[in-house]
C-alpha cells in the first residue's frame, strides 16, 4: 500500500504558481534547455492543468481523447492529432472534456535552444522576431494542413528521441526543432523579403 503500490497509487500532480500566475517549477537545464514528456490529464488533480505561464515556449499535441485547452480568456478544443504553440509569458491551462481522460505530449523549451546567444543572426532574425510579436500569443496545430501535419509529427518524434535518449540524441532534437521551428515561422507570415 502507500506510495510502494506504484501504478495503483500516483500523488496527483498540482502546478503551483505565484501570485502572478508563474508556475514554480526547476528551471529547465541551461545546457540543453528542453524537456518532453508524456502526459495524461488525469495525473492532474480534478484533470486540470491550472492556469499558469512561464518564460519557456512550449508545443502540445493530444495523442488520445480530447483536452479544452484554456490560452489567455480563450478557449479552444484540441483533439486527437491536433496540436498547439504557446509562446513564452502566455497564460494558459487545459482540462478533461466531459470527465475523459486525454493523453499529450508536451515539449517546454526556451528560445536558446534554437538560436544559441541572444546576438545571434539566428536568434534576432528567426526566434526573437516570434517571441516578441503581440499577436502570436498561441498558434493551433491541425493535421489537415501539410505543414501542419509535419509539425505534429516532430512533436512526436522529438518527444521520442528525447525519451529515449540514445546516443547524439541531442544533436537529433535540437535539429528537428530547428525544422519545426522553421515550418512555424513560415506559418505565421514571416518569410524572407528576398524568398524565391
Amino acid at each position: 500500500t502507500g506510495k510502494d503500490s506504484g501504478e495503483l497509487y500516483m500523488e496527483k500532480k498540482k502546478i503551483q504558481t505565484d501570485k502572478e500566475g508563474k508556475e514554480l517549477r526547476q528551471p529547465l537545464d541551461g545546457k540543453f534547455p528542453i524537456a518532453a514528456e508524456f502526459q495524461k490529464l488525469s495525473y492532474y488533480a480534478y484533470g486540470l492543468c491550472i492556469s499558469h505561464w512561464h518564460p519557456e515556449m512550449e508545443l502540445l499535441v493530444v495523442t488520445e481523447g480530447a483536452l479544452e485547452q484554456r490560452i489567455g480568456e480563450e478557449t479552444h478544443m484540441i483533439r486527437e492529432n491536433e496540436g498547439v504553440f504557446i509562446n513564452s509569458h502566455v497564460m494558459h491551462g487545459a482540462r478533461m472534456v466531459n470527465r475523459e481522460d486525454c493523453s499529450y505530449r508536451v515539449i517546454r523549451f526556451e528560445p536558446a535552444l534554437l538560436g544559441g546567444n541572444a546576438k545571434s543572426l539566428i536568434y534576432e532574425k528567426y526566434v526573437k522576431t516570434l517571441q516578441s510579436q503581440k499577436d502570436l500569443r498561441y498558434r493551433i496545430v491541425r493535421p489537415e494542413d501539410i505543414q501542419q501535419r509535419r509539425m505534429i509529427d516532430l512533436i512526436y518524434k522529438i518527444t521520442d528521441t528525447y525519451v529515449k535518449r540514445e546516443v547524439c540524441y541531442e544533436l537529433k532534437v535540437q535539429q528537428m526543432m530547428l525544422e519545426l521551428w522553421e515550418l512555424l515561422y513560415k506559418r505565421t507570415g514571416h518569410v524572407e523579403e528576398n524568398a524565391i
